[in-house]
């Protein structure tokens, strides 16, 4: 039988990627703009 093995993968300080999004909102309702981001 094939197993799997699942890991949670954590983010660190040589993993993770910091830079900032910039999202125009302009008449958008906050809601179905957040499920599209």
């Amino acid at each position: 039988m094939d197993t799997l093995s699942y890991k949670t993968k954590s983010a660190n300080k040589a993993t993770v990627n910091k830079e900032w999004v910039l999202v125009d909102a302009d008449g958008q309702t906050l809601g179905r703009l957040a499920s599209k981001v």
